[in-house]
Parts: C-alpha cells; sequence; structure tokens
C-alpha cells in the first residue's frame, strides 16, 4: 500500500507545476497580444509572475523534501532557503496590494494625471518587489535563529 505521506506530496507538486504552468500561458496571453497591454492587464501579469515566482520555489522545495533532504537543510542553504521561502509567501499578498492600490489612486483622484501614467505603474511594481526583498532580509543576517528554527522542524517531523 503507497504511503500517504508520500501521496499528498506528489499531489503538491502536480499542483504547484499546474499553478506554474497556467499562470505562464496566461501572463504570455497577455504579453504577446498588443491589444491586451493596459495598466490592469500588466498588474495581472505582475501578479501571474508572483505566483510563478511562488510557484516555482515551493515546487523546488516539496521535491527535495521528497527526493533528497539531505541537501535542503545545510548550513549553506539555511539562510538562503528561508530568504526565498519570505520572499515567495510575500510576493502575492504584496502584489495584490499594489493593485488595490493602484486601482484605489486612479478611481478616488481620477483628475490627476500621474497615476494614470505607466511610469505611476512602474514604482507601483517595482515598489512591490524591492519591499519584498528588504522584508526577507531579516533571515539573511539572524543565522542562529534559523538553526534553530530548521533543527526543531527537522527533530519534529520524525520523531
Amino acid at each position: 500500500m503507497a504511503d500517504i505521506s508520500r501521496i499528498f506530496s506528489l499531489v503538491k507538486i502536480i499542483l504547484f507545476g499546474i499553478t506554474i504552468l497556467f499562470s505562464l500561458i496566461y501572463s504570455l496571453a497577455i504579453l504577446l497580444n498588443h491589444r491586451f497591454h493596459h495598466r490592469l492587464n500588466i498588474l495581472t501579469v505582475n501578479i501571474c509572475l508572483s505566483m510563478i515566482c511562488s510557484g516555482t520555489f515551493y515546487l523546488g522545495y516539496f521535491i527535495m523534501w521528497e527526493y533528497d533532504i539531505k541537501d535542503l537543510f545545510t548550513v549553506k542553504t539555511c539562510k538562503f532557503l528561508y530568504y526565498l521561502q519570505t520572499m515567495s509567501d510575500f510576493q502575492l499578498p504584496f502584489s495584490l496590494t499594489v493593485l488595490t492600490i493602484n486601482r484605489f489612486c486612479i478611481i478616488k483622484y481620477p483628475g490627476n494625471r500621474f497615476f494614470k501614467t505607466k511610469i505611476f505603474l512602474a514604482i507601483c511594481i517595482a515598489s512591490q518587489w524591492v519591499v519584498t526583498c528588504l522584508i526577507s532580509l531579516p533571515f539573511i543576517f539572524d543565522i542562529k535563529r534559523v538553526k534553530n528554527v530548521v533543527f526543531l522542524n527537522f527533530i519534529s517531523d520524525y520523531f
């Protein structure tokens, strides 16, 4: 009989792969068709890109967890792993927040032409990516806490 945890991890891997594929197809459809080059669609591509980044991280994480766990939690990869996990966890909520702020500024201040420009759109998207990179930085500099968390999680899963 198959192990239920292995079945669940294979389902997670398949679902993250499907999420990446559909996000890629949807964003390419928007980017390759000139009729869809509007502000709202560019924000939708930003959300798709956030989903692709998050899905790629978790796809690789669960594949490594299932098939090569010894190489997943090493001293060299520990800081970088938690940095990427924090970044991928924050990308989607922040991209939805950027979409909301952008739409709010356009609706609340319809007379202000700056909020309707591509420069404001680029500022919103760039600020999202910069803020998520900055929020994730404490995991790079606080290695003692990360080592303890990894060790406790690893021990609690197997004992």
